[in-house]
């Protein structure tokens, strides 16, 4: 871009760590804001506007002019960097002067020969001598209001009107002055600011004095007097600005900027989100251009502009036709005062107009010109910055003139970037260090040569075994941002609109681990107790089963004995058993399980429906309600609970009849052979066949799987208990809401009984069969 205009201002609350966010911004052509430098810095100090000024000299207008206004607010910082560079820049040239001096040569301040030719504004102020140690801060006006660019140009330092203005005010404010009197005082500060020449400057200047106290009269003069070439409009109207007379595009810009941006926002995070927003610049600069490419302005001169539509951007030529239209009414006034108009194009416009100053644009004398001329305006006279298609850079400053050259649309793009010493990854650089520093060899003496060359050797191989061991550690570790830094969540309480503190939290934190480590006691605690209660069933089940044997082979063996004293078969029914020979053992040693006695028959039948694998114990909830479901009988005999009972029901009579043979050796292969050849045949034991009594006690296969008339009624295993649900009063109309749908009920009853039942009708009636033959 052309030498124009760069505005710089901060803005805060974008980071975490509390960094200013340094936004430097200028004007595309279409009169819009771009971004062209962002960073963040602790202050706005001198240290980092000469960053800026270093980052511009190295990297960005190397090859080219940079910026030639730098406007900016009245931070101490931008005045002592400028004062800075003005001071060294001064320090070189007397330098330079002495040198010359000692050696009988005049020298003179080198300018390049496209250097701009314009009436500068400010006055020549003589060569300020300062050391490297000294700093000038502020009240050298000549020396801090213009700073040396890299190309021996000059950069020149505007300020704020605005915020001239405010700290105007502050101080008045700070004074003493009444309202009303303030407000005279801002009305006649914003007159002596705007004035548009030196007479009205210096007319509004007295009467500002004027209505001012001594002290503050003396503080004028003394601060903003020698300052106002940097805001008042009599000078700045005059600067290559753009138009710019306050940071006020700079303080809007802030919005944009800070979008997406907080105060708890990680610094690497925010970076992150100003490059991806970067991303988008040239897509929107698209957007705007290519609207420009395809339409016209609508009240254009098609006639005057025929060289220029479609070239130059909307913004550029709405501008021009403005000044079109004075040119005309300063022509029609020239010819109704009867005078003639005179313009050299060879020398250009000598009323130092504004529009060319500021916007690089022809100005009505111009204009005037070719339009009494009837030709058509030429685009060369415009700045190259304001073509569609313009060069990227200039390398030179720009003067309004005919010769200048028409950077038209067949332009190569390959020539834009023909002296970038960046084309080609910086490749014509080297050579042309290493062709300067050969050269510098042929010059040098026999003795110095050899001492160059094997320095220059040293040196680049150093830098060349530098390079790989950077390239070395970026293998190993690669460049990129630091991992996100999360800040910890804030924490609130209950019923709280403020964050609980450090202090709060961690008190909070160390209650909640003692809380969840209580209850993973409790936990375990259940757990083992649950564990043990099993256990222990088991063991007590384990038992039950072992004394229910050995009482039921003890009253078998019983029985035998007796069959075998008496001549006569005695029913097992009648049979009388020994009550002391069948009591539980297990009564003694838990008390929570008790066996109910209950007839000898049905003692017998249970103890054959034993089923091993339903073993499983549920709770001693459910434990204990199923003994408190069995009865007691009358005529002695115990009977074994429910939960007992199903885990017998699977057990077969071959393995009774194995068991209770055990008891009888002698006895066990007759019965085992009857008992095959009847009962497990099919034949009822009261057959002729069966000569041994015993076989009363084992029924047959068929009563084994019928369901005994005693356990015909299965007992359900207890509900576990449930909650009582509360029951809430109904209120006065809900209840008279339920009276009258109990109303409504009770008569739709009563209508229903009062009709008369009706006949059924719904069969098919006997209806003459009627043919349409």
């Amino acid at each position: 871009m052309p030498r124009r205009l760069a505005e710089s201002d901060a803005t805060f609350n974008t980071n975490e760590k509390r960094l200013l966010l340094q936004n430097v911004i200028g004007i595309d052509n279409t009169g819009k804001t771009f971004p062209s430098m962002q960073l963040f810095h602790l202050s706005e100090s001198a240290r980092a506007f000469r960053f800026i000024q270093h980052i511009w000299s190295t990297y960005i207008f190397y090859d080219c002019p940079g910026p030639a206004v730098w406007c900016g607010d009245f931070a101490a910082g931008l005045s002592s960097a400028i004062a800075q560079l003005a001071a060294e820049d001064a320090a070189a040239a007397s330098k330079t002067a002495e040198e010359a001096a000692s050696k009988g040569k005049e020298v003179s301040r080198a300018k390049s020969p496209d250097t701009l030719q314009m009436d500068d504004p400010l006055p020549t102020a003589p060569l300020y001598e300062a050391d490297s140690q000294t700093i000038i801060v502020d009240w050298v006006a000549q020396v801090e209001e213009t700073a040396p660019a890299h190309d021996g140009s000059r950069i020149i330092l505007q300020r704020c009107e605005w915020h001239a203005v405010e700290a105007i005010k502050k101080k008045l404010i700070k004074k003493g002055y009444s309202k009303e009197k303030r407000e005279k005082l801002v009305d006649l500060i914003w007159k002596y600011i705007k004035a548009p020449d030196f007479k009205t400057l210096n007319t509004a200047r007295q009467k500002l004095k004027d209505n001012l106290r001594d002290a503050e009269k003396e503080y004028f003069t003394s601060y903003y007097e020698p300052k106002e070439q940097s805001f008042c409009r009599a000078f700045t109207r005059r600067y290559p600005n753009l138009g710019v007379h306050s940071t006020q595009r700079n303080e809007r810009y802030h919005f944009t900027a800070s979008e997406g941006l907080s105060k708890n926002l990680p610094v690497q995070r925010a970076i992150e989100i100003i490059c991806k927003r970067i991303n988008y610049l040239g897509k929107e600069y698209d957007t705007r251009v290519n609207k420009d490419r395809i339409t016209t302005p609508r009240l254009i001169d098609k006639d005057f502009f025929q060289l220029c539509i479609r070239r130059f951007t909307h913004f550029c030529l709405e501008m021009a036709m403005v000044e079109l239209a004075q040119a005309k009414r300063m022509l029609d006034d020239l010819e109704n005062k009867e005078e003639g108009f005179e313009f050299d194009p060879e020398v250009g416009c000598q009323t130092s107009c504004e529009l060319p100053l500021q916007q690089g644009i022809p100005c009505k004398c111009w204009m005037a010109h070719f339009y009494l001329n009837d030709l058509p305006l030429p685009p060369n006279l415009f700045d190259p910055r304001w073509l569609l298609d313009g060069p990227a850079v200039l390398h030179g400053n720009w003067e309004m003139k005919l010769d200048n050259p028409d950077y038209n649309q067949s332009t190569i793009l390959e020539e834009r970037y023909a002296s970038d010493r960046f084309a080609g990854r910086g490749a014509q650089l080297i050579i042309d260090t290493a062709l300067l520093m050969a050269e510098k060899h042929k010059n040098l003496p026999p003795e110095e040569a050899a001492k160059f060359a094997l320095t220059f050797k040293e040196f680049s191989d150093k830098l060349a075994n530098r390079q790989d061991e950077k390239l070395k550690s970026r293998e190993a570790i690669p460049a990129r941002l630091p991992d996100a830094q999360l800040p910890p969540k804030l924490k609130f309480g209950p019923g709280r609109k403020r964050a609980l503190t450090g202090r709060e939290a961690a008190d909070q934190q160390e209650a909640d681990e003692a809380r969840a480590r209580r209850k993973a006691e409790r936990l375990a605690q259940q757990a083992q107790e649950a564990e043990d209660l099993i256990g222990e069933a088991a063991q007590l089940r384990s038992q039950f089963q072992a004394e229910i044997a050995a009482a039921y082979f003890n009253q078998v063996t019983g029985l035998q004995g007796a069959s075998d004293n008496e001549d006569e078969w005695v029913d097992i029914d009648d049979f009388p058993f020994n009550s002391e020979s069948l009591k539980a053992p297990s009564k003694a040693r838990n008390p929570r399980i008790q066996l109910i006695p209950v007839s000898k028959s049905q003692a017998i039948w249970d103890a054959m429906q034993l089923k091993p694998e339903n073993t499983q114990v549920e709770t001693e909830y459910q434990y204990s309600s199923q003994q408190k479901s069995q009865i007691p009988s009358i005529d002695g005999g115990y009977i074994l609970s429910d939960l007992e009972s199903q885990e017998q029901e699977q057990l077969e009579p071959q393995f009774l009849l194995n068991d209770a043979a055990e008891s009888n050796s002698s006895e066990r292969s007759d019965l085992e052979e009857d008992y095959i050849a009847n009962v497990v045949d099919g034949n009822d034991y009261n057959s002729s066949s069966l000569t041994n009594p015993f076989f009363d006690l084992f029924p047959t296969i068929a009563k084994i799987c019928s369901p005994s008339p005693a356990n015909t009624t299965a007992i359900a295993p207890p509900s576990p208990p449930t909650r009582p649900q509360r029951m809430r009063k109904s209120t006065a109309k809900q209840a008279s809401q339920n009276r009258r749908d109990e109303e409504a009920r009770l008569q739709k009853e009563a209508k229903r009984k009062k009709k008369p039942i009706l006949e059924d009708i719904s069969q098919l009636m006997d209806l003459p069969f009627r043919s349409s033959q």
